[in-house]
């Protein structure tokens, strides 16, 4: 894959409120000249009305259409959660550079499925993700910017010194912006990447 220096072409898959928040912030770039290229979404309608407002070149008709496109450098994945494995693995192999919205991945197996196998399986699949990102030479980048805030880096440091397990992942989301209903409650925050920083697993946020 090759690109002009200056210029990065990106393609949604997804066109909700994570994409759109995504989009918006793309427009804000200084610097690198970033192309919205083309968007994908399971309701059409939703991904027309996205390329509308903020300016995409083109309206795909799958997910697979963005993945094969010659003018999309990156793939920026706003997708159910379930869906980030398998189509950041397909992303990588078509030689994209790889974007996912937290959480990076999980478990989606039965309520009633032990919990260390749950979690064995959220950690396989994010080490499939980053392993077929390396194999390709991509970059993956984690759209959760709370991995690098000084209280998560500092629990990260103890957790390493410690060596012991996680037992439970609790916070609390507290803001009065689009989700004001939900402020101060608490939440269950995407806990897949922190055994990974935890253990020093994955140490720098991207492939190199």
């Amino acid at each position: 894959m090759t690109r002009s220096s200056s210029t990065l072409r990106v393609g949604f898959i997804g066109a909700g409120f994570s994409a759109r928040l995504h989009a918006e912030a793309y427009h804000q770039v200084r610097g690198v000249d970033v192309k919205l290229t083309r968007v994908a979404a399971a309701r059409p309608e939703r991904a027309a009305q996205f390329a509308k407002e903020f300016g995409v070149g083109a309206v795909a008709a799958s997910a697979e259409e963005v993945l094969a496109a010659a003018d999309v450098d990156v793939v920026d994945f706003c997708v159910p959660t379930s869906l980030h494995a398998p189509l950041a693995i397909k992303a990588a192999r078509a030689g994209k550079h790889v974007i996912i919205e937290k959480p990076l991945t999980g478990c989606f197996a039965p309520p009633s499925t032990p919990r260390k196998e749950m979690l064995r399986r959220a950690l396989a699949d994010s080490d499939e993700i980053i392993a077929e990102c390396d194999k390709a030479g991509v970059r993956l980048c984690y759209a959760e910017n709370w991995v690098y805030a000084p209280p998560i880096q500092r629990a990260r440091r103890l957790l390493t010194a410690a060596g012991g397990p996680i037992l439970r992942i609790v916070g609390e989301e507290s803001h009065g912006g689009t989700q004001k209903a939900r402020a101060r409650s608490e939440v269950a925050p995407s806990p897949c990447p922190l055994p990974r920083w935890g253990r020093g697993r994955q140490k720098n946020p991207r492939s190199t």
